[in-house]
């Protein structure tokens, strides 16, 4: 005989323990099955930052229903700087101090870095007027003749969100690397990759990076933000369940999901998958599959991702002052060094976090490079890892005599070491070609089948996950209890 919950949630992404927290609250009786995403918490990675809730209306609504208004500060530090910038020559310290922010930038570029003050203050009232769109569109992504409708009439009022930087003319007067500075953080802040101004969407571009500029928190302890709702979960009435979905049966009234290594079946009136893959719903059989279920599927599949470097160094051979986050523009870009057809072979930016090693003398590294799958399959990854290291390399030029212990963090090599890290998904670019920000409806072929996570809103980054949790625990509320009405940005 099964055992029954109200809802069960695949998935241990932020949006997965978002979602389990707020239905927690809620007084809903759940089970959250951790496929393996929550052992790779860690509060100093980038992927457990905590960013500033300020000017999110769905954030700020989220922390606020769970009483954790107050929590950040307390549990966690700002960093400062929030990021620092590696160029070629020189380091840049980015403070969200907008004063400090420019002057760095002057003091490293100069005269050029002159045009950006006028042009932040235009980036924010778009941000601004970007809000008034998520606002006006209701539910994204926008999913039946009406809701469609509404979000285009939204749209029309703001065509500027489904051009390119280049259109919009975000990037004039700036020089190409000062350019490069703004746009290099985007794979890392989102779950779409980016090379050129002219094929990345304003929209896709403009909230996930402000947000990052007004500052970053690192949570005390070893559980980044996931371990926030993790503990608005810990004394309520829902499960953390450390599995696999095997099978995925829905039905009329409820689903029916078999657990990896678990004899009998478990049972729920609603489904929630948050994977990055929709892997859970991927285990639906073939003669229980809806219309059209496969295509949704195979276009949410992430065309690339981050692949993850660790090196633990002794400490003495690092340049003093190298930031905790650290962004590594130091790559070259001589075409003769690559061959042109190939998308991969040109350097690209390295995310670099830097922490304590249990030994009080040595000190980790993990490092962070946008990969399409397709080079990950074809050429599988050392390459890309001597890449990494020579490049990590021209910014520690004593790296080797630190005695360096390296070692994959993501991707196969990673389990050998037991160590993985949650995976960043990157999707196809052309996902939504109106806006660059949805991704697929939290709405599936069942009733009671509904999707959360990066697939919904990849464009928004962290912001989209905590947007997809809260539609998609007013839904479960509504089809449980016949609740509220499914709540958007519009009505946070």
């Amino acid at each position: 005989m099964s055992q029954h919950f109200d809802v069960i949630i695949l998935g241990g992404r932020l949006s997965a323990v978002i979602t389990a927290a707020l239905l927690a609250k809620r007084g809903l009786r759940g089970l959250l099955v951790d496929q393996g995403e929550l052992a790779s918490m860690d509060a100093g990675l980038f992927y457990d930052l905590a960013t500033v809730p300020s000017g999110s209306p769905v954030m700020e609504a989220v922390y606020r229903e769970l009483g954790l208004e107050s929590e950040l500060p307390k549990k966690g530090r700002p960093l400062s700087p929030i990021l620092q910038v590696v160029l070629p020559d020189q380091r840049l310290d980015l403070s969200p101090d907008r004063a400090h922010f420019l002057a760095e930038l002057e003091r490293g570029f100069g005269a050029a870095a002159q045009p950006v003050k006028a042009i932040l203050d235009r980036w924010t009232s778009l941000e601004a007027e970007e809000g008034q769109y998520l606002s006006a569109a209701g539910e994204l992504p926008a999913a039946g003749f009406f809701a469609r409708r509404t979000a285009d009439a939204a749209l029309r009022k703001h065509e500027f969100l489904g051009q390119s930087l280049t259109e919009a003319q975000l990037f004039a007067g700036l020089p190409p690397l000062l350019a490069e500075l703004f746009l290099a953080p985007l794979p890392f802040l989102t779950h779409f990759d980016a090379r050129r101004p002219d094929e990345v969407k304003t929209a896709r571009f403009l909230r996930p990076l402000l947000r990052m500029m007004r500052g970053l928190h690192r949570l005390d302890g070893s559980k980044g933000a996931r371990g926030l709702f993790l503990e608005a979960i810990a004394s309520r009435s829902f499960e953390v369940r450390r599995s696999a979905a095997e099978s995925v049966e829905p039905g009329g009234k409820q689903v029916l999901v078999r657990l990896a290594g678990q004899r009998e079946p478990v049972s729920a009136e609603v489904l929630i998958d948050a994977s990055a893959d929709l892997s859970g719903l991927d285990v639906v059989p073939n003669n229980l599959r809806k219309k059209d279920f496969a295509q949704v599927i195979q276009s949410v599949k992430p065309k690339g991702f981050l692949h993850t470097l660790s090196l633990e160094i002794d400490e003495a051979v690092v340049p003093p002052g190298l930031g905790e986050q650290a962004l590594l523009l130091n790559g070259r870009r001589d075409p003769t060094r690559y061959d042109l057809s190939d998308p991969d072979a040109e350097d690209r930016p390295i995310w670099l976090t830097r922490r304590p090693s249990i030994d009080e003398a040595r000190v980790q590294l993990v490092a962070s490079h946008p990969v399409s799958t397709v080079r990950a399959h074809a050429q599988s990854l050392d390459h890309l890892e001597e890449v990494m290291r020579a490049r990590i390399e021209r910014l520690i030029p004593f790296l080797m005599d630190g005695h360096p212990e390296i070692h994959a963090l993501s991707g196969a090599s990673a389990i050998k070491h037991k160590q993985p890290v949650l995976p960043h998904p990157l999707y196809d670019l052309a996902l939504d070609p109106r806006t660059g920000l949805t991704g697929v409806g939290t709405q599936t072929g069942w009733k009671n089948v509904l999707v959360a996570g990066p697939t919904v809103l990849p464009g928004l980054g962290a912001e989209g996950e905590y947007l997809s949790a809260i539609q998609a625990a007013d839904q479960t509320g509504a089809l449980i209890g016949g609740g509220k009405k499914k709540r958007t940005l519009a009505s946070v």
